[in-house]
């Protein structure tokens, strides 16, 4: 397949993901309404965590399509004088929300099933903070179009943990 079909597919993906996501955020908040008052707060942690999965991945799959607009995925940006990659920014803003939202999502389960966090649970937390911080390491090198490896895969084991 051509080089330029493969971007189109791409975008056309992309744009019909980001759709799909910002509409299921936006009829969990229209149908919050319907729920008795003990559902809420469970559908609020709920809407919450895919809110923030949506704003990451409009970061991740949205500035792809920026790129793409620009010229190609290499295409920075300037932001205070600073030249940003936007497949490098997208990245790393997603793979914060994506995080955050395996944080929220123990939440509804703990809510949900009434339950108390344990060993495991708090596993789970200090795996998320780990993350977080491996995130914040130069290694990362975010503004690659294509991560460093073996890193890029090391910093994905907490999120497979979570996940």
């Amino acid at each position: 397949m051509a080089a330029s079909t493969l971007m189109w597919v791409e975008i056309a993906f992309n744009i019909t993901y980001l759709i799909v996501i910002w509409g299921l955020v936006i009829a969990l908040l229209l149908r919050r309404g319907e729920l008795t008052p003990d559902r809420r707060r469970l559908s609020d942690w709920i809407t919450a965590a895919f809110a923030l999965l949506a704003l990451g991945d409009t970061g991740h799959v949205g500035f792809r399509v920026w790129a793409y607009a620009l010229g190609g995925l290499d295409s920075q940006i300037r932001i205070f004088g600073y030249p940003i990659s936007l497949v490098g920014a997208g990245a790393l803003m997603t793979a914060v929300t994506v995080t955050l939202f395996y944080v929220l999502m123990l939440e509804v389960w703990r809510l949900r099933f009434n339950r108390r966090y344990g060993t495991f649970e708090y596993f789970l937390l200090i795996t998320a903070a780990t993350r977080l911080y491996m995130l914040t390491l130069s290694i990362n090198e975010w503004w690659r179009v294509v991560p460093e490896q073996p890193w890029s895969i090391i910093r994905n084991i907490p999120l497979m943990i979570q996940g």
